[in-house]
């Protein structure tokens, strides 16, 4: 519907002052990409410019918002952080209406250096567990899935460690070779968000789970990564107490 998409324009417009000064000076190409109608363009260029930027400090607001859950990569993203509003991810999720959360870390995983990428993906990945459902509907019969407050990660060596380090306002070290398996967890009952390397065939078995698989295919992945055949199920068995997999 059209005053929806409309909507979701002015909301653009009131955080990138790029986006509208694009709008006045040629309002058809600005929002080609928008389902607003001529009409609704004339109304919007017939608003004062400057009525866009009567509350100078709305986006600074908001991003600061935003970056309460990403402490770490901020650090380290230099002026990524400063061009969120007039980035493609910003202005494709508020046509969508998806989380903002989500798309900041898409953005900061842009940023020049080899920290901000894998760290942008930590951090919105405990961003995404943080928000999920407290409870999802089972798995099919035979089946189990990555449960939704899960996450798994694989990431360059010594992620974890430079994201413990920023967040305890310390120097990180360098990556290293190599990848590590994380698992990010919300854990029960008060909801705290924890992450925690695990062994490379634990990964491989979470990362096949994040789409439903059959416990049998599941069981056959752990007994390939080394597991004993009566351990594989027990591995399952421990996962599934754990709310991991459900």
């Amino acid at each position: 519907m059209s005053h929806l998409a409309l909507r979701r324009v002015m909301i653009r417009m009131l955080h990138d002052p790029l986006l509208v000064e694009a709008i006045y000076a040629d309002p058809v190409r600005a929002l080609a990409g928008d389902e607003v109608t001529a009409i609704e363009r004339a109304w919007l260029i017939a608003t004062p410019r400057a009525a866009w930027g009567t509350d100078p400090e709305r986006p600074a607001r908001v991003l600061a918002a935003l970056l309460a859950e990403y402490p770490a990569t901020a650090r380290v993203a230099g002026e990524q952080v400063a061009t969120f509003f007039a980035s493609s991810q910003f202005h494709r999720t508020v046509r969508e209406r998806g989380s903002l959360a989500q798309a900041l870390g898409e953005h900061l995983a842009g940023a020049a250096g080899s920290l901000a990428a894998p760290l942008a993906r930590l951090e919105a990945a405990i961003a995404r567990v943080r928000r999920a459902p407290r409870a999802a509907p089972p798995a099919p019969p035979g089946s189990l899935r990555l449960n939704p407050h899960a996450a798994v990660l694989e990431l360059p060596r010594g992620s974890l460690a430079a994201f413990t380090a920023l967040r305890h306002g310390e120097v990180p070290s360098g990556l290293g070779a190599g990848v590590e398996g994380l698992l990010v967890l919300r854990q029960p009952p008060d909801g705290e968000v924890t992450v925690e390397e695990v062994p490379e065939g634990l990964a491989a078995l979470l990362h096949a789970a994040e789409r439903t698989a059959a416990r049998g295919v599941l069981e056959v992945l752990a007994r390939e990564h080394g597991a004993d055949p009566g351990e594989a199920a027990s591995i399952l068995d421990g996962l599934v107490r754990d709310a991991v997999l459900g």
